[in-house]
């Protein structure tokens, strides 16, 4: 995953850009394509991101030190370093990170300023305490404490207040910023999701004789024929989908002829349409779910229709982010769709998954990889260094051997609960905040050893790794019509 949206570095030219997710003719060209009150609509959201103008320039800082290697090492996933590493095809993901947390940035720093404050203040009263001891009784140190504590409360409340009497003036003219943990989809996070693939398709052609968008199986044919890398566009967010089933059922019609390959339903937070595991890995599951509620079940009625909408126009479900609930529910509800319409089983995909072997359940138990198999689906094993060791290493650092290692302990897991390499795969999730990344494997250079090593290890199996399996799926079921009569 990696960001095409180019962000303003500097919050006062940001605040003057007002930056768009697309060039102002693709705005004017898809803003003429409706009708008046989709127009009143689509103003609205663009005034909401124009007032977020100064925090999409302090993302792309954070996206820079937390997303890459290191903020001056610059991407991993690249179209040089994809050539370099002798990657042929790719799956690229849109996102639009700021309509999937919308304001929570701003309340999260609403918090964390009282409570900093609240720690300096206690630092200040041990330090004076201990200064004073000698002079000041304890009952002075107690007060001082109490009203220490007093004027945060009221800065608290104050902070608070003031960000939502701004959010309620906003929200009279449609452009508050309420995507907090549980907010239900806007309309106009699709037509974002355009512009973003819109955006993609114009950056490879501008590369043609390195790379070349395929929207099916025969232009990745060729692609890979001519000795092009082969983009593959996908989504990761089903929130981007629309605000209800008739919408997410064009929407998704509209995606599949635009060539997208999968949609992850699930992804950081919870958004109505399924219920996702934890999955921030400088958080533990407790501390998650305490910070971002969402219900018990698994997938929504928005979700429901995704996943109907997906089985009819060929589109792959990827499950990865989901909980274990919503990727139950997921497969129930295909399994009631192939019955209907006598189709054979869809695979089912997890793009950027690690095997449980402690307690996280971002990580994919035994029995749903069991269910995957049973699908001859696909799972890519992900080189985000917390997944893959269940939680913070507390061998820092580690070397290259230890990450092959640890790539193989999950190969071999998939391949003992399903009894073959038939379903493994390569998922990376590179540039996606996985911070840090397996040592070796920290951009698409590395994809060059990484194959050497399959290759050395897994002999004959290594090309079902590297990408048989992988394009068995795309052929079987990529833009595979199954609800037709």
């Amino acid at each position: 995953m990696h960001l095409v949206e180019e962000l303003q570095p500097n919050p006062l030219r940001a605040l003057r850009a007002a930056p768009s997710p697309a060039s102002d003719a693709l705005v004017r060209n898809h803003r003429e394509s409706l009708s008046a009150e989709e127009q009143l609509r689509f103003d609205r959201h663009r005034r909401r991101r124009r007032h977020r103008a100064i925090l999409r320039s302090l993302f792309s800082w954070i996206n820079a030190t937390f997303n890459y290697r290191s903020p001056a090492s610059g991407p991993g996933v690249t179209l040089e370093l994809m050539k370099k590493g002798g990657v042929g095809v790719v799956l690229s993901p849109l996102l639009d990170p700021f309509n999937e947390f919308g304001s929570l940035p701003g309340w999260i720093l609403a918090a964390l300023v009282p409570a900093a404050g609240a720690v300096l203040l206690v630092l200040l009263a041990a330090v004076c305490g201990a200064v004073e001891l000698l002079r000041w009784h304890t009952a002075h140190i107690v007060v001082y404490l109490l009203w220490a504590a007093l004027a945060l409360a009221v800065l608290a409340v104050l902070v608070v207040g003031v960000l939502a009497i701004l959010n309620w003036r906003a929200s009279r003219s449609g452009s508050a910023l309420d995507e907090l943990p549980g907010s239900p989809p806007r309309e106009a996070y699709f037509q974002d999701l355009l512009f973003q693939l819109d955006i993609v398709e114009r950056d490879v052609l501008a590369l043609s004789d390195w790379a070349s968008v395929a929207h099916n199986y025969d232009e990745l044919t060729a692609a890979r024929k001519a000795g092009k890398i082969a983009v593959i566009h996908c989504v990761e967010g089903g929130f981007q989908l629309g605000a209800s089933a008739q919408s997410i059922e064009r929407h998704v019609a509209l995606l599949a002829q635009r060539g997208v390959a999968y949609v992850t339903l699930a992804h950081l937070l919870f958004r109505r349409i399924a219920t996702n595991a934890a999955g921030v890995p400088f958080l533990c599951d407790g501390m998650y779910h305490f910070l971002a509620h969402q219900p018990s079940g698994g997938l929504t009625e928005l979700g429901r229709a995704a996943v109907r909408a997906m089985f009819c126009n060929g589109i792959l479900i990827d499950v990865t982010h989901m909980s274990e609930p919503a990727i139950c529910e997921t497969l129930a509800l295909l399994e009631e769709l192939e019955e209907k319409y006598a189709t054979t089983p869809v695979p089912v995909l997890a793009t950027h998954i690690a095997c449980r072997f402690g307690t996280y359940e971002y990580n994919f138990s035994d029995d749903t990889i069991r269910e995957i198999g049973k699908r001859n689906g696909l799972m890519g094993v992900i080189f985000c260094d917390h997944w893959m060791h269940d939680g913070p290493s507390k061998h820092n650092p580690r070397g290259e051997r230890e990450t092959f290692e640890r790539v193989k302990e999950n190969i071999e897991r998939i391949a003992g609960i399903i009894s073959s390499h038939k379903c493994t795969a390569i998922g990376s999730d590179l540039d996606g905040f996985i911070k840090p990344m397996l040592r070796g494997l920290e951009d698409m250079a590395g994809m060059a050893y990484l194959e050497n090593w399959l290759r050395t290890e897994y002999r004959a199996d290594a090309d079902l790794i590297l990408s048989e399996n992988a394009l068995r799926v795309l052929k079987s079921a990529w833009r595979r019509p199954n609800c037709e009569g």
